[in-house]
């Protein structure tokens, strides 16, 4: 609310017959000018007291005081009609009994004429004999049109017309929030002898609401440090981010536009989710808070409740504000909306997320999460997230500039770095592992009093052993939720990966009029056979394995006496008859994830002539089995619709002997 609009509504309430108005703000000169203003436009005459008029011994100023407060009150009641008393530091005598009588008899004469007893103070702590008489009303801190103005004047008058609209809009968002007074002193500080815009006067300027936490335990205030140069790859996300930074400007709203409330942010650990939070901050020139959900939590009874309408009401005192809930998935563990056993945690949970569906304050929240399945349905719908983004490992392209940064941020020659090899040889590290391989070299080399080398680098990545690697199962499964869940933070397909990675290979370019027919045999006449076979099984939209053992048959050699098994039972036949090196091609692809077992009816077997001759299954058993048998599967570039569970884990044995 503007201050125009405060002040009509201040007029309105003194003419309707308020006789005693507490006004809360930090901003006592700001405000007495606006009254001035109401006065000039009403006709009232504005009559004012302070303590600091009276000049006594300290050893009788409290009743000095008192006795001044009196007669202005007297000559108040005594007055000529339709006038306005502003009493200063009012809440700070009222809990004396006298001052309170005094007060009580005044508004009992000021109800029969048109006077009204002002006071302003950050707080009003209103005596309960006086709660029915004084009337509390909020005054709203300076708007982003005043701060904006502000803004101008200081620039005006140190004479500086460098900075652009877009550029001011953003430092004046930084500061609101803040009284007029803070917010003019925040700009003198960043733009004195400054004369470009630089993202670092964002951070200096959001630090100033600081304080406005008031030392809050359970809000965490951080510094905006990161920048968006600072996060390799996740240019969906980025974009995504830029977009909603503009939804936030008074044009937007002017627009008819929704205020953004945030987003969710799903992964695999250690891939920027949190650096993503923090570039969010910036980008947005919000001050950025993060909240300990668990911290909220209490033994004593009521007191977990109030903790988080301490929390939403800071929220609003702050704001515009980014929420930042890191591993949300921690803070819903175990809750159930329909059966959750601790009602206390239900509760909040419940007034958490209306709370987040209906607040209207600019506070925009983002929440990471590592796992999924304990989040409940209810946090995920729209209205409560604008989006849902999932952050995979990092790509060939994605981990080259993750590494760069490293890099550069370590005073690392990259003269003398292969970083395309680096980046190749990482596949499958995540963001936070390339950062550990590159801060193990240094300080390896730095503890020998040399230079990073390559070697120490590549040393270092055979040290780190990846999450993909020990958590495989449970990263694939978080990739099946969030396909067709989730928004991608990187713009990269499956398949323009693939493409991409065969490119980098020194796959054979295939002519704009090469048929996909013929790219399989193109990659295997220069070696790749994997390549060539995912190649294949692209074209015919998947493939039986005793076609592929015969189409590739002319070229390489497929038959042999290896078994494609399942790794958790060998004695669950996929195929047999394959040479060794080709069974281990296929089972490599399937363990990268580029290929993926589908269980088939074996009529598609018995429709291409190939058949084994051992008994038919038609689903994966629970228990091991005790001979051999067959499961008629298919390969595809996609996984099952349920995920691919224990078929995506195969093994290659010498077959078993005929029985």
């Amino acid at each position: 609310m503007s201050a125009g609009n405060v002040v009509a509504e201040l007029s309105r309430l003194i003419q309707t017959g308020h006789t005693a108005l507490f006004l809360k703000t930090w901003e006592e000169d700001r405000w007495k000018s606006h009254l001035n203003v109401l006065c000039q436009r009403t006709g009232y005459v504005l009559k004012q007291w302070s303590s600091s008029s009276v000049i006594e011994s300290s050893e009788h100023l409290t009743e000095s005081v008192i006795r001044s407060l009196g007669s202005f009150l007297r000559d108040a009641r005594m007055a000529d009609p339709r006038g306005i008393y502003l009493v200063h530091d009012l809440n700070h005598l009222w809990q004396n009994p006298v001052v309170t009588r005094m007060i009580r008899e005044t508004l009992a004469d000021f109800d029969r004429a048109d006077k009204c007893l002002l006071s302003l103070g950050p707080s009003a702590a209103i005596p309960s004999d006086l709660l029915k008489d004084i009337f509390e009303v909020e005054l709203p801190l300076p708007t982003f049109e005043e701060v904006t103005s502000e803004l101008d004047a200081v620039l005006e008058m140190e004479e500086n017309n460098s900075f652009s609209m877009q550029e001011r809009q953003r430092m004046a968002t930084a500061v609101t929030g803040l009284t007029l007074n803070e917010a003019s002193r925040a700009f003198r500080s960043v733009t004195f002898q400054r004369r470009s815009f630089d993202d670092e006067m964002i951070a200096q300027l959001v630090h100033e609401k600081r304080h406005l936490l008031g030392g809050s335990k359970l809000l965490e205030f951080h510094d905006l440090a990161e920048g968006m140069g600072e996060v390799g790859g996740l240019e969906n996300l980025k974009e995504w981010v830029q977009q909603r930074a503009q939804a936030f400007l008074p044009e937007a709203r002017e627009r008819g536009i929704d205020q953004p409330k945030g987003v969710l942010l799903v992964g695999v650990q250690g891939c920027g989710k949190s650096l993503s939070a923090r570039v969010i901050a910036k980008q947005l020139a919000f001050p950025l808070v993060r909240l300990d959900f668990g911290a909220l939590l209490s033994s004593e009874r009521g007191t977990s409740e109030e903790n988080l309408r301490e929390v939403i009401q800071l929220m609003d005192a702050v704001a515009p504000v980014v929420l930042w809930i890191e591993e949300l998935d921690k803070a819903f563990a175990g809750y159930e909306s329909e059966s959750f056993a601790d009602a206390t945690v239900a509760r909040m949970i419940g007034r958490f997320l209306t709370w987040m569906q209906e607040h209207t304050a600019p506070v925009f929240v983002v929440a990471t999460a590592n796992s999924v399945t304990k989040l409940p349905p209810e946090l995920l719908r729209r209205g409560r997230f604008d989006e849902l983004f999932f952050i995979d490992l990092p790509n060939y392209h994605e981990r080259k500039d993750i590494l760069k940064i490293h890099l550069l941020r370590r005073q690392i020659d990259l003269e003398t770095i292969d970083l395309e090899l680096l980046s190749e040889v990482t596949q499958h590290y995540s963001g936070s592992e390339l950062e550990q391989v590159v801060s193990a070299a240094a300080i390896e080399s730095y503890t020998r009093q040399q230079t990073v080398t390559m070697k120490d680098l590549l040393a270092s990545r055979e040290a780190t052993i990846p999450l993909a690697v020990t958590m495989e199962d449970a990263i694939f499964n978080l990739r099946e939720w969030a396909r067709g869940r989730c928004r991608m933070a990187t713009s990269d397909s499956r398949v323009m990966q693939m493409l991409d990675e065969e490119k980098r290979k020194g796959a054979a370019p295939l002519d704009a009029g090469q048929s996909l027919r013929d790219q399989w045999t193109a990659y295997l006449a220069d070696g790749q056979l994997g390549e060539s076979i995912v190649a294949h099984v692209r074209f015919h939209h998947g493939a039986l394995i005793s076609t592929l053992q015969k189409d590739f048959g002319a070229h390489v050699e497929t038959t042999g006496t290896s078994s494609l098994c399942l790794e958790a039972d060998e004695f669950v036949v996929m195929w047999r008859g394959l040479s060794e090196d080709f069974a281990l091609q296929i089972q490599k692809l399937i363990r990268q994830k580029r290929l993926f077992l589908h269980i088939i009816d074996v009529a598609q077997y018995q429709t291409a002539k190939s058949i084994l001759k051992l008994p038919v299954i038609k689903a994966l058993r629970d228990t091991p089995l005790p001979r051999p048998v067959w499961l008629p599967v298919k390969l595809q570039l996609v996984p099952p619709p349920t995920g691919s569970g224990r078929l995506g884990k195969v093994q290659v044995i010498k077959d078993h002997k005929t029985e």
